[in-house]
């Protein structure tokens, strides 16, 4: 089966998530680059290569103006 981020979006019920928005993963921030069977690839601030995430393990999405659209952490929230 060929994996999608519209996968992504239809399994976990994140209509939001799209390529190139910004997120904060336990690595640090980054920017989501594509989906990786159920889970998606984000490029970390610095780095050349994306690394695989669980979309919703402690896990931040921003929108474009850098409002918290879903914050999936078990401790406070920051601000971008």
């Amino acid at each position: 089966m060929g994996y999608s981020l519209s996968y992504v979006k239809s399994f976990y019920g994140l209509d939001f998530i799209k390529r190139g928005m910004k997120v904060r993963t336990p690595k640090g921030t980054g920017t989501v680059t594509a989906a990786y069977k159920t889970y998606i690839r984000v490029r970390l601030d610095g780095e050349k290569r994306p690394d695989v995430f669980h979309p919703t393990w402690e896990m931040v999405y921003y929108g474009a103006d850098g409002r918290v659209l879903a914050d999936f952490r078990e401790t406070e929230t920051e601000t971008f």
